[in-house]
């Protein structure tokens, strides 16, 4: 042991630097010196099996010019995949959506940055790719998919908006289509993509196949809304003015 000790002193003398991150229960990590470390190298220390998402996916795939001080990490659960059978009623989607929705309260904090860790469902890691030969990153299609479906954590709906814009000759309008139907989501998050896809500039033939699928529900774009228009096209209601 005292041997094992005097190697570790050696070694964070001379080659490494321990560091923590800050949080209900801190968890250090270790580097190299004069490394060029950033964000993603100190966020990724907390599961390797975890994927970057949401805002850190926007920033990675270059779809805001934000430099978000908010980082995302989502992990899926493991086990049986979700099988969409609820019935929705009207009144339970507007008891869900007119109150502030649930957020992660796993967080920690280096230097600046907060790094949130979202347990997910398990979607089979659909979308999600390589990103730096080390990391894992969800792709376009997913990750604006997610940022529909959870837009407080990616700066808001304008911010979402904006990414779609972004998106506009990237975007593989049919792969999000594919990506939404896999993924078998409770709630009609297809007005929400489709809406975002309109209000984007995006054609007709793109977000058509999102205004086909049937569903007698009047959605929300997002949670909260103090006050409300109503865009009859996709039964959805968005804030006023938006």
């Amino acid at each position: 042991m005292l041997q094992e000790k005097k190697i570790k002193e050696f070694l964070l003398e001379q080659y490494i630097v321990q560091s923590r991150l800050q949080g209900q229960s801190s968890s250090e990590f270790y580097y190299l010196k004069d490394s060029k470390i950033d964000q993603y190298d100190i966020a990724s220390t907390r599961s390797r099996s975890a994927f970057f998402s949401h805002y850190s996916a926007l920033s990675i795939h270059n779809l805001t010019i934000q430099l978000p001080k908010q980082i995302y990490l989502t992990w899926e659960r493991k086990g049986l995949r979700h099988q969409n059978d609820t019935f929705l009623i009207q009144e339970n989607v507007d008891t869900a959506f007119n109150k502030t929705p649930r957020i992660t309260q796993d967080k920690r904090k280096y230097k600046g940055f907060t790094i949130n860790f979202i347990n997910g469902q398990n979607h089979n890691l659909l979308g999600v790719e390589t990103f730096r030969n080390n990391y894992l990153v969800s792709n376009i299609e997913r990750t604006l998919i997610d940022v529909s479906v959870r837009p407080f954590y990616a700066g808001g709906i304008t911010q979402v908006l904006q990414s779609f814009e972004e998106a506009k000759d990237k975007l593989d309008t049919k792969k999000i289509y594919d990506y939404y139907v896999e993924m078998d989501f409770t709630y009609p998050y297809h007005k929400v993509i489709g809406f975002y896809l309109e209000k984007a500039g995006y054609n007709e033939k793109d977000y058509e196949p999102f205004l086909d699928m049937d569903s007698d529900i009047d959605f929300y774009l997002t949670y909260n809304i103090l006050h409300k228009d109503y865009n009859s096209k996709w039964k959805l209601f968005i804030p006023k003015g938006f």
